[in-house]
């Protein structure tokens, strides 16, 4: 029974279906207790007896089937056991490792024939320990997305939720964000560790090793509040008799689902926990170790374990003094039959048939009644399976994926030469168009037309070895590409899950092209821009040699205006040698490396705004520098934005004006907001989209100087490091230049 119960989990883990009956609460529990019948009657007791002796027997029976059947592996599991994480971990008056994760481990390592060794340690000893491969398996770990990336989990086996513990009178707190602010204590790599952390709880973070140590601080006046489990931070206060302290309410934000964790990558390991996981529920074991660690103290569960033995006690004395009594009254009878008349014998004679009678009949009422408890639970059985099997079926028929159930054929030398098909779902019809009457029941070879068997080399590899293994490809007879996901519910067996996916990889494939056509264009527009920019240095240092030579040389044969006019020549020449200069460098932007490194982009502003403020003299510029987040990039490059946004405040502001300029930056989702605000002559919002374009000026007169390049080079450079710029403005009141960057890579 627990071989197949075994089976069927397994099927249904392949496909992602996997249930676990949580085991009973303690309230339902009480109410069981509370609403029982009364106490039973010796004559229900001398009935039941029958019952039970079958009972015992059945389950020494599996007991003794299970450990026969139980493999054995030569390797020794290492299994990691916290010290002070009562009632799951801790350890007992001798030091050995105690509490439900180790006999739950236990209970599992016996099912299934594991050699374990149980170490103890603090939690965060024994956490690095296990991501460093150090041990095997932890027993009593919360599964969170950040460790999912560092180990692997079993199917949960236990839950609960934490709680804020606080002084008495200190107002309670109620969800993680009512703790914002406040001095938080928590264990080192614990669950709730890594939830704060999560929700960048950082600055006032208090770690510690253990949970007493933690409430001792709280207790004794330090910090606000401690984070942990409430059912362990309750058993705590208690066996170490902590004063002044009281939970909150279950936070609401999260909770914890323990599972076993197993070093990243030990798919066998984690398999034969998650078996022995629904073995011991299946039989019973798990329940028990639930009530002895994990249920609260209740008068009936105390005695519970003494009832039964009792009972034994009470019936075996009740016998025995029935027979002495028996014993005593055929005595009585004995000598009275000899004293009595012959026809009193015969009356004795017929009352002792009539006793035997009554008895035979008795027991074959215990016995009816003992075989229709069998039929019961074996009708209860099978209308499980039966609906598991209806539930299977169902996803079966209504997944969108292809699936086919194969069954491998192999030679007398026992290699894998073709494989049938079994049984297909509608979905397989509607990726391959072939229609199951077509197709159950054939080769693979003849119902595909390929001559060979399609991938029958990693088809037999899973179906020999039971691993899952899933794979991409073209398959030529459909000219279409399909991903398959193959796993084996038995050995000789496997089963396909595939999806169409051409029109994926055709969008892929026409995005690339289009990515290289781009590319291309870029680099050739790059190349244009960086060659004309040079031919036309040329003749415009040619201009102005000639200019100067004219002014230098010839000025007193040019009235005024030809002064004026020469002068046009050489300040004119001077810009189109300032846009060629731009020009050259935004060429340049996209065939620079980026060195990305962490930039102190605060230090980096105050240095360029000194810089910038010595070249203006005749303005009065105030430079406010908000707490910057460190920006992630290149440092020659950001130095280059930094240097045009502030030039292009300070460029915007009047002459002999005080002026204020103001840098900052904060974090938002995935990004680090920086920006630039001044309060110059701004600009009007309906033109924003043209700040950032080439040659682009929304102002224009000697007073305001530049080649209408340098927004271009900020966008260019911040694009190139995966990031955005924008603008916002009002007229005559300033304008704010905002740039994002992607968070920290590192």
């Amino acid at each position: 029974m627990i071989d197949n119960q075994a089976r069927i989990f397994y099927c249904q883990q392949s496909i992602g279906v996997v249930m676990l009956v949580k085991p009973p609460t303690k309230a339902a529990l009480i109410k069981e207790l509370r609403t029982a019948p009364g106490k039973p009657s010796l004559s229900s007791l001398f009935s039941f007896l029958p019952l039970l002796l079958l009972t015992i027997a059945m389950l020494s029976s599996s007991i003794a089937n299970g450990a026969v059947n139980a493999a054995t592996d030569s390797a020794e599991i290492r299994v990691g056991s916290e010290l002070e994480f009562p009632p799951y971990a801790s350890v007992d008056e001798s030091g050995q490792p105690a509490g439900f994760s180790v006999d739950l481990i236990k209970a599992v390592s016996e099912v299934m024939g594991l050699r374990i060794k149980i170490s103890t340690g603090s939690w965060d000893t024994m956490w690095n320990d296990l991501v460093a491969g150090r041990l095997d398996v932890l027993p009593i770990v919360a599964k969170s997305p950040e460790r999912q990336r560092l180990v692997d989990f079993s199917l949960p086996h236990t839950e609960t939720y934490d709680a804020f513990f606080v002084r008495r009178g200190n107002p309670q707190i109620q969800n993680l964000e009512a703790a914002r602010g406040k001095e938080i204590v928590v264990m080192r790599s614990d669950a709730a560790h890594h939830a704060l952390l999560e929700r960048n709880f950082r600055d006032r973070l208090i770690l510690v090793e253990t949970i007493p140590a933690g409430l001792s601080l709280i207790a004794s006046g330090k910090h606000d509040a401690f984070l942990c489990s409430k059912l362990i931070g309750t058993i705590v206060i208690n066996e170490h008799g902590l004063k002044n302290l009281e939970a909150g309410p279950p936070i609401p934000d999260y909770k914890r689902v323990f599972s076993f964790a197993v070093k990243k990558g030990d798919v066998e390991l984690l398999e034969k926990l998650n078996q022995g996981l629904l073995i011991i529920k299946t039989n019973r074991v798990y329940d028990r170790i639930y009530e002895k660690w994990l249920t609260a103290d209740d008068p009936w569960r105390t005695l519970e374990k003494y009832f039964w033995p009792v009972i034994v006690i009470v019936v075996t004395i009740t016998l025995i003094a029935g027979f002495w009594l028996v014993t005593l009254q055929l005595l009585v009878k004995k000598r009275t039959r000899q004293l009595s008349e012959s026809n009193e014998m015969l009356r004795l004679a017929q009352e002792g048939l009539e006793e035997r009678v009554a008895q035979r009949t008795a027991e074959l009422a215990s016995a009816n009644v003992a075989l229709q408890s069998e039929i019961t639970d074996r009708k209860l059985a099978e209308k499980g399976l039966r609906e598991s099997e209806a539930r299977f079926r169902s996803l079966f028929e209504n997944m969108t994926e292809g699936v086919a159930l194969h069954e491998m054929l192999y030679d007398d030398q026992g290699r894998a030469v073709d494989y049938r098909i079994v049984s297909t779902n509608p979905g397989f019809e509607t990726h391959t168009g072939l229609k199951p009457e077509q197709i159950q029941g054939q080769l693979a070879s003849i119902a595909y037309g390929t001559g060979a068997a399609p991938y029958l080399k990693e088809y037999a590899q899973v179906a020999q070895t039971g691993q899952a293994y899933a794979f991409e490809t073209f398959f030529p007879p459909m000219q279409r590409h399909f991903r398959v996901s193959v796993t084996s519910p038995k050995h000789g067996q496997f089963v396909t899950v595939f999806e169409d996916v051409t029109e994926r990889r055709q969008a892929e494939e026409a995005l690339q092209r289009l990515n290289r056509e781009l590319e291309f264009s870029n680099r050739e527009l790059e190349a244009f821009s960086y060659s004309v920019s040079h031919d036309l240095k040329a003749p415009i240092r040619a201009i102005q040699g000639f200019s100067r030579m004219l002014g230098g040389e010839h000025a007193s044969q040019l009235d005024k205006e030809g002064l004026r006019l020469l002068d046009v020549i050489v300040n004119n020449t001077q810009i189109m040698t300032n846009i060629i200069d731009d020009l050259l460098a935004l060429s340049r932007l996209g065939r620079q490396q980026i060195r990305k490194s962490s930039i102190d982009l605060a230090a980096m502003a105050g240095q360029v705004f000194d810089q910038l403020q010595e070249q203006e003299q005749d303005k009065d510029l105030q430079l406010t520098i908000q707490d910057l987040p460190k920006a992630w990039g290149d440092y020659s490059l950001i130095n280059q934005v930094i240097l045009n946004l502030l030039g292009n405040a300070i460029k915007f502001i009047k002459a002999k004006e005080t002026a204020s300029i103001e840098v900052g930056g904060y974090i938002q989702g995935q990004e680090t907001i920086y920006y630039v605000k001044d309060t110059g002559i701004g600009f009007d919002e309906r033109y924003a989209d043209k700040l950032f374009g080439v040659f682009q000026r929304l102002h224009h007169g000697p007073e305001y100087e530049g080649t209408g390049v340098g927004l271009s080079i900020v966008q260019r450079i911040i694009q190139r490091h995966g990031g955005r710029v924008w603008a916002e403005g009002t007229v005559g009141e300033g304008a704010i230049f905002y740039f994002a960057l992607p968070k920290n890579e590192a």
